[in-house]
């Protein structure tokens, strides 16, 4: 199958539960493969009542790690929020060969009622790009999970800055304004020298940007 238009498989899943009407606990395990970070694992603890839902998603990706405390109101007005962090996830498989890795907080927010409304959050990333100590910070918001509005991006070296802002989708519903300020190419790629400043707009897919 496919993810986010990538190939995705699951190659394992348990699932175990107990409780009554009154409350549930579970928990969900699941393994997958993926071109990007390989093998992953997720643990899912799970308690449920009638008024709330409370998960502990631990996902273990082929490089780092994503661990957060979820609670879902399930009475009016069916909010959920995800508080949590990223551990040293590569971000190399995203960025041709380059070697990043990142840490950050991470903040999810849902809300369900007169229509879903997600909000996703990493205020204060920081790790490494090409050597380079890496800062910077992501909100991202989504009326359906699958077309996302950038509302801030910002990634920062040393000497150099690249904000983004716009509209993002798996598929060709793309819209980017993007700002870069690069003060020391040589800090991503070490065959480049000088410097440059750049401001653009990107429409269309990804595989044919316009």
């Amino acid at each position: 199958s496919e993810l986010a238009g990538e190939p995705f498989a699951v190659t394992g899943a348990t699932l175990s539960a107990s409780g009554n009407l009154n409350a549930i606990a579970g928990e969900l395990t699941a393994e997958a493969e993926e071109p990007r970070y390989g093998r992953s694992r997720l643990q899912l603890p799970l308690q449920w009542t009638p008024e709330r839902l409370q998960a502990q998603p631990r996902l273990a990706l082929g490089s780092g790690q994503l661990n957060t405390e979820c609670t879902l109101a399930l009475d009016e007005p069916y909010a959920g929020q995800c508080d949590g962090e990223l551990r040293s996830v590569s971000l190399t498989p995203w960025l041709g060969g380059i070697e990043g890795v990142i840490s950050s907080p991470v903040q999810l927010s849902l809300q369900l009622q007169d229509g879903p409304n997600l909000q996703l959050a990493l205020p204060a990333f920081d790790g490494v790009l090409a050597g380079r100590p890496l800062r910077g910070e992501l909100a991202l918001a989504s009326a359906d999970g699958s077309l996302w509005q950038l509302e801030r991006f910002e990634a920062r070296t040393e000497r150099n800055q690249l904000d983004a802002s716009g509209q993002l989708s798996a598929g060709d519903d793309n819209r980017l304004c993007l700002s870069l300020r690069a003060g020391a190419l040589e800090e991503l790629l070490p065959e480049l020298q000088g410097s440059l400043q750049l401001d653009a707009e990107l429409d269309g897919g990804w595989s044919e940007p316009s």
